[in-house]
């Protein structure tokens, strides 16, 4: 197994988890770019990112890197906090999410530049069903996603076609 961050820091505290739980035979940790990734083409048996895809400067290029990568019939999954819909719990996470959290990092966690770009990460990231339409457009067969905690995240999950 491949483990990726494009942050060394973030790849170091990852090491100490894998060793700490006795991996570090199994899986593997490098620095690496989700738009660029490193690997031949139809190289590994399926792709998986938490709350990584958001992040990414070229969506579009990130699922088309994931489908090189990938061997057919191979699967991407991946997990991203969405815009959950409803009339109730839309607007309470939304307030939640872009103006309590903000403010209860700044006070409670002195963090606010942290607290401010989670709310930032997700305003122009499409919702549940977009992202699963651009997943197609990129070539992912079969996509569905699986809203989960009333939406607040999905789970996306594609196919290679072979």
């Amino acid at each position: 197994m491949i483990g990726m961050d494009i942050t060394p820091e973030m790849l170091e505290i990852g090491r100490a988890k894998v060793k700490r739980l006795g991996l570090q035979d199994r899986i593997e940790l490098r620095v690496g770019d989700a738009e660029h990734i490193d690997l031949p083409d139809n190289s590994v048996d399926g792709c998986c990112s938490a709350f990584t895809v958001r992040n990414l400067s070229d969506i579009r290029q990130g699922f088309c890197e994931m489908l090189r990568v990938v061997r057919p019939g191979g699967r991407v999954v991946c997990l991203e906090i969405s815009h959950p819909p409803g009339r109730i719990l839309g607007p309470l996470f939304h307030f939640y999410f872009y103006r309590l959290a903000p403010l209860f990092g700044t006070i409670l966690g002195k963090a606010f530049e942290e607290y401010n770009y989670l709310p930032q990460s997700l305003t122009n990231f499409p919702g549940a069903p977009a992202l699963k339409a651009l997943m197609e457009e990129t070539g992912w067969s079969d996509v569905r996603f699986y809203r989960l905690t009333g939406g607040i995240v999905a789970v996306h999950v594609g196919t290679k076609p072979e």
